[in-house]
């Protein structure tokens, strides 16, 4: 899993003063809410790559998986209650990055 650029330890920041730490948080805030197209990319990566893995393991596509888990046909595990959570973490990922997109243009 990747970490937000310019991340710091918990310890690091109360180590620093008030004026610093609020600062730091503020550029932290700033990289996690404007990513760069880089940063975009690579989180599109890792999600598609998680989803892969349930799709692999289970043998199905996400849609597929949807389908049944709403008709019934597969039970609601924990193991689809996560592949869930990512394809709507994924779609969130998607409407935000389009979103920007169509602000920057």
């Amino acid at each position: 899993m990747s970490t937000l650029k310019g991340s710091i330890k918990l310890s690091d920041l109360f180590a620093l003063s008030n004026a610093d730490r609020e600062e730091t948080l503020s550029n932290l805030v700033e990289c996690a809410t404007k990513p760069t197209k880089d940063e975009t990319r690579e989180q599109t990566e890792a999600l598609d790559a998680r989803l892969r893995k349930f799709e692999c393991r289970y043998e199905m596509s996400s849609a597929t998986m949807q389908h049944k888990l709403s008709e019934g046909v597969i039970k609601e595990t924990a193991d689809m209650c996560s592949w869930m959570l990512l394809i709507k973490a994924r779609e969130s990922f998607e409407s935000e990055s389009a979103a920007a997109s169509s602000e920057s243009a």
